[in-house]
């Protein structure tokens, strides 16, 4: 068995609360407008396009989702004992799939329960307003095609994307394995690169949950798995070296991941989206290595809060939107954004927790019995193929 490393539970909840933040950001009237320069502005453009940015970075926080699930689901792969990929898949799925279908009911039970039309003085803030039908709640439950992943839930693209790239996780995982780091590396940005430039090529109506769109983000699962093979050495090589050192690798992971927001240039023109995620990219992994290297980043995060949030990281991101739409809902334009803003944000937190417990868990157990029942199954069958020969 692997060490488990809790911090990295820390960083998911962490994460997952920085795309709360992000979503509640976006009541705000001038969160989306292009407000910089705008002295009137300047508190908000303090946040918006300085490394700050880094407090409601929602985009860049699924990187990092993507970065994590590839190191932690590549350890199995690197132990002697052979994985079973079916029990691989099975268990993904049960732990993916299982809240994934839940929440599905939600929305389209607050969906239906409330009317469809604005969004009661939050237009940034609309939700449901594609209309639901039969066929668009089929590939909702099966997870297949490009559809409007936002009718129901809009966080739920990147979860679609974890379905796909964890069934071919085992093939990439071969790759990993056989290649020296150097090789893997450069797959890994192959991968982004054959992503992006497929967009061009293959006809899609949804960019967000494209198959393209998939095989870009590969590169970052690959990424992980890579930094999941040689943590040791990296770790190595990152401890005592002092506190400034520290401190000053943490900041400079914060600037690359809020690249986009502040680098004011253009450098590959359209292409500018690979500079940006190769950016966010290392300074999540950064991130990632500093958790584990680094002991006084690694005692914030064993903190008993942030495990708590991380506990709950999966059901937080699950939930969040359906509890956002329904207190907008509820509630209208009638307190200000930091009010409207604070109630959200408690109670989804609320919500997640609860999820956590009656969902989320019975997904996990669901998982292990599964897999154990394979388990006994294969070993059953080769016992009685010995016992014939």
């Amino acid at each position: 068995m692997h060490k488990r490393f809790f911090e990295l539970d820390s960083l998911r909840g962490i994460a997952a609360f920085i795309v709360l933040i992000y979503h509640v950001a976006m009541l705000h009237a001038h969160f989306f407008n292009n407000t910089h320069g705008m002295e009137e502005h300047w508190l908000l453009n303090t946040f918006k396009y300085t490394p700050l940015r880094i407090i409601f970075a929602g985009s860049e926080a699924v990187i990092l989702f993507f970065v994590l699930s590839g190191f932690v689901l590549s350890f199995p792969f690197y132990q002697e004992k052979k994985v079973n990929n079916s029990i691989f898949i099975v268990k993904r799925i049960c732990r993916i799939y299982v809240p994934y279908i839940v929440a599905i009911g939600l929305a389209l039970v607050a969906a239906i329960s409330f009317s469809r039309g604005g969004s009661d003085g939050y237009e940034t803030a609309s939700m449901f307003l594609s209309p639901i039908n039969l066929d668009l709640l089929i590939q909702h439950i099966l997870m297949l095609g490009e559809y409007d992943s936002s009718a129901l839930n809009p966080p739920i693209w990147s979860l679609i994307h974890e379905m796909r790239i964890s069934l071919v996780f085992p093939l990439l995982m071969l790759v990993v394995i056989k290649l020296d780091w150097k090789n893997v590396l450069l797959f890994a940005i192959a991968l982004t690169i054959l992503g992006y430039e497929l967009q061009d090529v293959l006809p899609t109506k949804k960019h967000t949950i494209s198959y393209s769109r998939s095989i870009h983000y590969m590169g970052m699962f690959v990424a992980g798995a890579l930094m999941a093979k040689h943590i040791n050495e990296l770790s190595l090589f990152f401890k005592s070296r002092g506190k400034f050192f520290e401190t000053s690798l943490i900041l400079m992971s914060c600037v690359l991941v809020t690249f986009s927001w502040w680098f004011p240039y253009t450098l590959l023109g359209k292409r500018d989206f690979l500079i940006d995620q190769w950016a966010t990219l290392i300074g999540v992994c950064l991130i990632i290595i500093a958790s584990i290297s680094f002991v006084s980043f690694s005692k914030i995060l064993l903190k008993k809060p942030l495990l708590l949030l991380g506990k709950i990281s999966y059901s937080l991101y699950l939930t969040h939107a359906i509890v956002m739409f329904l207190v907008i809902k509820v509630l209208g334009n009638t307190f200000s954004f930091f009010l409207t803003g604070s109630i959200i944000i408690v109670s989804s937190l609320i919500t997640a927790y609860f999820f956590s417990l009656l969902i989320e868990e019975y997904s996990i157990r669901l998982g292990k019995y599964l897999s154990l029942k394979m388990e006994d199954r294969r070993i059953s069958k080769e016992v009685k193929i010995k016992k014939a020969v």
